[in-house]
């Protein structure tokens, strides 16, 4: 580890606060639980039960942090934060030995201390993220994390020494003040270890254990409060900490340099940082060019949520933002050529980023392109539609299939101006099947995921393997590290669908184990206990050839409502590997979902509304094998919009990193949304061969096709 990191007053300062901070909750989620069955008699479930409030504040208040973050910055929740946890411990210090009511002794002190947790993760997270340059951005979270797990040991020592100590003392007092013959003195030092649960010395009469009852409990309830009150003097130092080293709203990097605003001029573009180690967490940056009187390109309510990968707002190129840290957590989007959408985190962007990468429109207050109006917009698409169709008539299609799909124009690199949001409708229309049979396979139909075996289940995560490979352009174009880390090839990976080993180190593989761990179980459950993702595989579906072997699949899931944090599973060295692989590609995916969800939430209330009910599904991923025309393929596209219209879905959204998906859509009477090409700011490491422990591409960028990805939204009720 480069000792340079802790060269950032915010980095150092931000690990000093996580040190401290965790170490004063550790001292009453620790020890709190004995003094509610040792001394008031609650039972072991009732002591759990107690921490519901706190939980319930962890809910509520972590869904307002990452706003809260984006408009104050980091230093004043963490200050208010250390300071509620503070005022919690020493209301926990209050209660004295008698039974006395809950919600008087104890409730009060949960919510202050809850509300201070649940403000705290965000900006800790996001200030020792975001004070170390990107390529160290691995190593940050790493450091942080080891910090976070040594508060909570250190804790545990310290504080278990001075809650005995303090029992002890205070019980030998006791004993002294009320006479106590020595052997009884002798027998009650043994049992000090027992602390609250200490018990009398067999042989006493009734009178005398009753007598000794009491002082037990006040001697362990005078032990918790010295634990209480030097966990709130831990917890204010954690305040003082935050005050004097962590920076106020900009993050600076670990040179010490601060980091650039965008100028106001600027038109964004969104891309992927580049993030090398294997243990980072996902992160994006915002590229600008400069473009005279450009003005923002799209319209977002400030406060509004945006989805994008946990971290900051970062770049590594000279012309690079990295204006402002990013709140929240959540997950990763993929779609036609996309990662499952549990594998990445929700943020809110934080003012001026929000104005520049979602801006509000100066005159009517509609989102536009600032350098083409919308009737331009719709001439250049209706010359892309004619020339597809000359396409189209040009290589002729297969009189037994399907017609062929109009050719589908993304922009290219250079031409700045329809990059980024895309002019909206007043209204989404109606998914247009009607529209979409002419191009609907005639030889084969869909079958629903949960009608397959397990067999053909893993058959699916084959093809979309395979067909990745091949077709999509990110999977085609990036290299893993040229070697697995080490353990993975010994390793063994037990779910629903067997046992297995990881298998060779090759891109076919990982995006094997990829749909197979995030796709077909459930990324959330523990390790040891993974489940089938029941919800995911009900949207799903194949297309089967004669002998039953699957040779089209689809997947489709719930996109789960803003500020939802799914947990994902620890400890799982599959799983952890490849998101450290492909981390740049998530990066990518959740920056394009970052400017088009709020957006579209802000336009269309009615979408806003399905989004938060889980009625929008999005469409992950799509692929198909050499024998399946590729005419054929679409019915996977519009049999997925039937299914989850069946279900009652009210929408469905993908990220189409390839022209075939986003003619597909269109074809359904999709909307364009947001557009994020590929060749313009490298995004990965730039090797002509694999490196260790990092990702690579020949050209430092995403794919060497000068196109990009599309986000398309198409509305089934």
């Amino acid at each position: 580890m480069p000792l340079s990191l802790f060269h950032s007053r915010s980095f150092a300062g931000a690990n000093l606060v996580t040190l401290l901070f965790y170490m004063a909750l550790t001292g009453s989620l620790f020890f709190l639980p004995f003094l509610m069955m040792q001394v008031h008699g609650y039972s072991a479930f009732a002591s759990g039960s107690v921490f519901l409030p706190f939980v319930a504040m962890a809910l509520l208040i972590g869904r307002l942090s990452g706003r809260i973050c984006a408009r104050f910055g980091a230093k004043m929740p963490l200050i208010v934060a250390s300071l509620s946890v503070a005022a919690g411990l020493l209301l926990f210090a209050l209660p004295g030995a008698g039974h006395g009511s809950y919600w008087i002794s104890f409730f009060p002190a949960m919510i202050v201390q809850g509300f201070g947790m649940a403000l705290a993760i965000t900006p800790l997270t996001t200030v020792a993220l975001g004070s170390v340059e990107s390529e160290h951005s691995g190593l940050a979270s790493g450091v942080n994390n080891a910090v976070t797990r040594v508060a909570g040991l250190l804790a545990v020592a310290v504080l278990g020494v001075l809650v005995y100590g303090a029992f002890s003392a205070s019980l030998d007092a006791r004993m002294e003040e009320m006479e106590m013959p020595g052997e009884i003195r002798i027998a009650m030092e043994a049992a000090k270890a027992d602390l609250g649960a200490a018990e009398a010395p067999a042989g006493v009469d009734a009178g005398t254990e009753a007598r000794i009852e009491g002082p037990v409990e006040e001697s362990f309830v005078a032990g918790f409060r010295a634990v209480m009150l030097v966990s709130a003097g831990l917890a204010l130092t954690s305040a003082l900490v935050a005050a004097l080293l962590v920076a106020d709203k900009r993050v600076t990097s670990a040179s010490g340099q601060p980091a650039r605003r965008v100028d106001a001029g600027s038109v964004p573009v969104l891309r992927a940082a580049s993030l090398p180690d294997l243990a980072v967490a996902p992160h994006f940056s915002v590229w600008h060019h400069a473009a005279g009187e450009n003005r923002p390109i799209v319209e977002w309510d400030r406060g509004k949520r945006c989805t994008s990968p946990k971290g900051v707002v970062r770049g590594d190129a000279p012309s690079d933002v990295r204006d402002a840290p990013l709140c929240r957590t959540g997950r990763s989007r993929r779609g036609g050529a996309h990662l499952p959408a549990r594998v990445l985190r929700f943020v809110a962007l934080p003012k001026p980023v929000t104005d520049l990468v979602l801006g509000r429109a100066p005159a009517s207050g509609q989102t536009t392109n600032p350098r083409r109006s919308t009737a331009e917009h719709e001439t250049r698409r209706d010359i892309m539609t004619e020339q597809g169709r000359h396409r189209h008539e040009e290589y002729g299609s297969d009189p037994d299939g399907p017609r062929q799909l109009p050719y589908s124009d993304y922009p290219k690199a250079v031409d700045v101006a329809p990059h980024g949001m895309q002019p909206l409708p007043a209204s989404l229309p109606l998914v247009d099947f009607a529209r979409a049979e002419p191009y609907r396979s005639r030889r084969y139909t869909t079958v629903l995921a949960p009608e397959l075996t397990k067999d053909q289940h893993l058959q699916m995560a084959w093809v979309i393997a395979a067909g990745f490979v091949r077709w999509e352009p990110q999977a085609r174009h990036l290299r893993p590290p040229k070697h697995p880390p080490a353990g993975l090839m010994e390793a063994r990976h037990t779910d629903p669908f067997g046992t297995d080993p990881f298998g060779s180190w090759d891109t076919e593989t990982q995006m094997y184990w990829i749909v197979r761990l995030t796709a077909l179980t459930d990324p959330t459950s523990p390790q040891g206990a993974i489940e089938v993702n029941e919800e995911t595989l009900a949207q799903s579906l194949a297309i089967l050839d004669g002998d039953g072997r699957v040779i089209g699949a689809a997947f489709n899931e719930t996109m789960a409502p803003l500020g939802v944090e799914p947990p994902l599973r620890e400890d799982d060295p599959f799983l952890d590997t490849l998101l450290g692989v492909w981390e740049p590609v998530y990066g990518a995916l959740g920056a394009q979902d970052a400017a088009a969800l709020p957006a579209l939430s802000a336009r269309y209330p009615k979408f806003r509304e399905a989004y938060e009910k889980g009625k929008v599904s999005h469409h992950i991923l799509i692929a198909r094998s050499e024998d399946l025309p590729k005419g054929d393929a679409f019915e996977l596209v519009a049999a997925s919009a039937e299914r989850c219209q069946a279900l009652g879905y009210e929408y469905l959204v993908t990220e189409a990193t390839n022209q075939w998906t986003g003619a597909a859509f269109e074809a359904l009477g999709g909307v364009r949304v947001h557009f994020r090409p590929f060749l313009v700011e490298p995004a990965v490491r730039k090797s002509d061969e694999p490196l260790e422990d990092v990702t690579t591409s020949p050209n430092g960028f995403l794919a060497d096709k000068d196109s990009g990805g599309m986000f398309y939204v198409t509305r089934l009720s």
